[in-house]
């Protein structure tokens, strides 16, 4: 029996068109609902850590983010306020707390320098991510890395080296500051540069400008300038 046949046999056969959009329909809805994860699929479970440290106006804050997201605020006061977010994540409530319970993470001081670091402990792999966040005095000396995530900085005015593997670096500086720039990434500047010198420095700079040592290796470097 051919297609022809089947469209004037009677009863539910001639309605065999139906079959081949119906099965495949099947198909697409068994692959997303079982194979795509959507938006509500993953729980997420939170947790907050809250640290302060009296700090000089010229120390250094060294954060090693194994992955996440870095963000800086400059200020005027002299104390480090300094707070990370630990995300785990999970299909079930309970896969979200183990993967939570694996990120571990450390805030110490030696001297005026303050040192954050972040880490996952050996186990099943995860989608959880630490989320460091600070305040610092406008002349403090950073050194950031993180393994995979943005770094924002803004209104600091003292060297800074940051380093992501995969993600963006944006500096929001104040209108009229120099500094010296190095680094790797695509570059985009609101700042005026001479790139006749190495480094890279802004028109006028003096030689003991700060430094800024800026590595998006997958990004985007900005140099944003603002008026206070």
């Amino acid at each position: 029996m051919n297609l022809a046949d089947l469209d004037l046999a009677p009863g539910y056969r001639r309605f065999w068109w139906v079959l081949p959009p119906a099965g495949m329909a099947i198909v697409l809805f068994t692959v997303l609902r079982f194979f795509v994860p959507g938006d509500g699929d993953t729980l997420v479970v939170t947790e907050r850590i809250n640290q302060t440290f009296p700090m000089r106006t010229t120390g250094t804050v060294r954060v090693e983010n194994f992955t996440g997201d870095i963000s800086i605020m400059g200020q005027r006061d002299t104390t480090v306020l300094a707070t990370i977010v630990r995300e785990g994540r999970g299909d079930t409530e309970r896969e979200a707390y183990d993967d939570l319970t694996r990120l571990e993470s450390r805030m110490e001081r030696q001297g005026d320098t303050i040192t954050i670091r972040t880490w996952r402990e050996p186990g099943p792999a995860g989608l959880g991510r630490p989320t460091v966040q600070l305040t610092v005095p406008y002349g403090t000396r950073l050194e950031l890395v993180t393994g995979q995530g943005n770094i924002v900085v803004n209104w600091v005015r003292g060297p800074i080296a940051a380093t992501t593997s995969s993600g963006d670096i944006t500096l929001t500086l104040a209108a009229g500051q120099h500094f010296l720039l190095d680094g790797s990434g695509k570059l985009n500047s609101e700042f005026e540069l001479d790139s006749t010198m190495a480094p890279v420095r802004t028109v006028g700079a003096p030689a003991d400008a700060p430094h800024l040592d800026l590595n998006a290796m997958r990004g985007t470097v900005r140099l944003q300038k603002r008026t206070p």
